[in-house]
């Protein structure tokens, strides 16, 4: 069972390469698919992080503003998401919104990994096991409980205030509209 930190890497690897297939598609079906499923890959690891290594690492003493910024950084790739699931894949802007949201994903990921996960990392193996399993739990029961890998989109994500709050919103829609 791979420690959190672990399993947070592996899912980057996973989204860059769906981001790698979507500059060599042509077929404005197969760009829609694709960015439905980096969308569900996407709101699946976000809620693993908030959910679960976010509050985690933050009560272990990682810096609060690293952690906000996260967050933050997680409410904008839910608005792009939004908009794109809204989109034809024909629209002229589609692609363009798309790639935004892989820049702003690339850039998060490199800071989660030059800076946040290397931090987390030293509060402790016996920490970083507990959270990876804690994380494969909720990833199996996500996929358990809606046959895909997230259990709403990302426009039922918390916002940013909720988010300060520990108030959670409904995510019940998003397979149902990664279905589509």
């Amino acid at each position: 069972m791979p420690n959190a930190a672990q399993m947070l890497r592996e899912d980057h690897r996973r989204i860059q390469r769906m981001f790698k297939q979507f500059e060599k598609l042509q077929d404005s079906a197969a760009k829609k698919a694709l960015v439905d499923a980096v969308t569900v890959e996407l709101t699946v690891h976000s809620m693993l992080e908030e959910e679960i290594f976010y509050p985690a690492v933050r009560r272990n003493g990682l810096d609060a503003d690293l952690m906000d910024e996260a967050a933050e950084e997680h409410h904008v790739a839910d608005v792009i998401m939004d908009e794109l699931a809204k989109m034809s894949s024909t629209n002229d802007a589609f692609g363009a919104k798309f790639t935004v949201l892989m820049e702003n994903v690339v850039h998060h990921i490199g800071e989660e990994e030059s800076e946040m996960l290397p931090k987390a990392e030293r509060i402790g193996a016996a920490l970083m096991s507990e959270l990876g399993t804690k994380m494969a739990a909720r990833r199996d029961e996500l996929i358990e409980s809606n046959g895909q890998r997230t259990s709403a989109g990302p426009a039922e994500r918390r916002s940013p205030g909720a988010r300060a709050s520990g108030k959670k919103t409904d995510r019940s829609r998003t397979v149902a509209r990664s279905r589509k």
